[in-house]
């Protein structure tokens, strides 16, 4: 676990956090094209969205779904915004169990 002494600590961790992003956006998902990836899948789907979540659009990933064929396929809706398991874990969790287990 990772401890912080000062502020500058947490400024700095959460920079290079940013930065990382940035380039794993710009090399991994920048010219993904999830319906060229292909919407005919043989095991079941799920999206876990947050409703207040401002880097993944609910209109897209719900027109995305839509075109999904899958033996099972279902949206979550949290209320939150885009770290879902940070933000709500305990339901993050139970959804994850019950969706993939059955339980």
């Amino acid at each position: 676990m990772t401890s912080y002494n000062k502020l500058s600590d947490v400024f700095g961790w959460l920079r290079n956090k940013s930065h990382s992003i940035n380039l794993m956006y710009e090399t991994c998902n920048q010219n993904i094209d999830l319906y060229a990836e292909g919407t005919e899948l043989k095991l079941p789907v799920f999206f876990l969205l947050g409703k207040w979540d401002l880097l993944t659009v609910p209109a897209g990933a719900v027109a995305l779904m839509d075109t999904i064929s899958a033996p099972k396929k279902e949206i979550f809706w949290f209320d939150s915004g885009h770290e879902i398991h940070w933000e709500r874990p305990s339901e993050y969790q139970k959804v994850l169990i019950e969706s993939f287990t059955g339980l």
